[in-house]
């Protein structure tokens, strides 16, 4: 059984704070055109990030709309990637967490474009994030 010794009157919280360099604050619309650029130059996709784009608009204005008739549905039809609706599913689910509490995790960054988290940086730039915390490799 737990005792109680006594409660404080005032709630005081402390942290460490420290310098990381592998973690850094960057704007999310150079990011995002550099990636941008990468994507289209190397992998040759130039779909993904409209349909995507289009998916997070309709996403923020009504919750619950019919994705099967999106973009975004089709350019995973065309990758034929498993699970569509339930894909499209889980990005709502993640935009709508983002919308309400902002990034949890640092994006991932190698050299100067996203290495993992191009759909959060997608949702990021349309909800008008400015910066956005990283984690760098060189």
């Amino acid at each position: 059984a737990w005792d109680v010794v006594g409660e404080r009157k005032k709630r005081q919280f402390y942290t460490v704070l420290f310098k990381n360099r592998r973690y850094q604050e960057l704007n999310v619309d150079e990011l995002f055109q550099r990636t941008r650029d990468f994507t289209l130059t190397v992998r040759g996709f130039d779909d993904f990030v409209p349909a995507f784009q289009d998916f997070v608009r309709r996403t923020l204005e009504t919750f619950d709309w019919d994705a099967s008739d999106s973009q975004f549905m089709d350019y995973l039809k065309r990758r034929r990637f498993p699970h569509k609706l339930g894909r499209c599913w889980l990005y709502k689910k993640m935009i709508k967490e983002l919308q309400a509490h902002g990034p949890h995790t640092a994006l991932k960054v190698k050299g100067d474009r996203i290495e993992d988290g191009y759909h959060r940086l997608v949702v990021l730039k349309e909800l008008g994030v400015k910066r956005v915390v990283c984690r760098v490799r060189p």
